[in-house]
């Protein structure tokens, strides 16, 4: 799937950018940009971000890291598939 950011007007991926804006305090979503724009939810992303000694700071790293490896499996899959496609024509 994949969104614009509307402020640069170039599309962006459901992954690790997407993660990436959402740990930043943006969003791509409209829902996102309410979750840490909201000063109550706000500041439970903050807390959670600031403590880079906790485990839930390691697992954000992993889930980025997987969702990297995801991408690239998935544009792999998309590649070989389109090659099937082009044998069959």
């Amino acid at each position: 799937m994949r969104g614009w950011d509307q402020d640069q007007l170039r599309p962006l991926a459901f992954g690790s950018p997407y993660y990436r804006s959402l740990l930043e305090g943006r969003g791509i979503l409209f829902a996102d940009q309410q979750f840490t724009g909201s000063e109550e939810t706000g500041s439970w992303v903050r807390a959670k971000l600031e403590d880079e000694r906790a485990p839930e700071s390691s697992r954000m790293k992993v889930m980025k890291r997987s969702s990297t490896s995801r991408t690239k499996m998935h544009q792999k899959e998309r590649r070989s598939s389109r090659k099937l496609e082009e044998v069959d024509c």
